[in-house]
């Protein structure tokens, strides 16, 4: 027979299966909130790459307008 000791031992009647298994949720809620989470993700990634291409751009435009500045241009006869 088990004792009181072995059947604490048993996650599954214990607040420890609590985090393990939620009742009455299927798998495609799981997949559907992984897939939303990946979605979100590659967004911010996808964002934060096109800030970083525009600022490479806007400093690209502002060397290419100071060369441009300092060239002297010729007098006029």
């Amino acid at each position: 027979m088990l004792n009181s000791k072995t059947e604490n031992l048993n996650p599954s009647k214990s607040w420890a299966s609590i985090p393990h298994h939620v009742e009455g949720v299927p798998p495609i809620v799981y997949f559907i909130f992984i897939l939303f989470c990946l979605i979100i993700g590659f967004y911010i990634y996808y964002l934060i790459k096109k800030d970083r291409k525009q600022d490479y751009i806007n400093s690209r435009l502002l060397k290419i307008e100071a060369i441009l500045k300092s060239i002297k241009k010729p007098p006029h006869s």
